[in-house]
């Protein structure tokens, strides 16, 4: 981390959180974001997984410098 690609699923995921907290349900989609974080494509957990708010910034950042590109 951080690559364009998980940047993009840790800004997805961090704002359907912020949904989350406004009453909004989500989906099924927000726990497609989350497997795509948090569990390995063999379908189990990433062993030690953990959102961190720094990956949640991080992520951020790689976003807006390649919208300024």
């Amino acid at each position: 981390f951080p690559t364009r690609r998980s940047s993009d699923l840790y800004s997805a995921y961090a704002h359907a959180l912020l949904q989350r907290v406004q009453g909004e349900e989500g989906g099924p989609q927000v726990l497609a974001l989350w497997r795509m974080l948090a569990w390995k494509l063999e379908g189990s957990p990433k062993p030690g997984f953990a959102l961190r708010l720094e990956d949640i910034v991080t992520a951020e950042r790689v976003l807006m410098g390649a919208l300024r590109r």
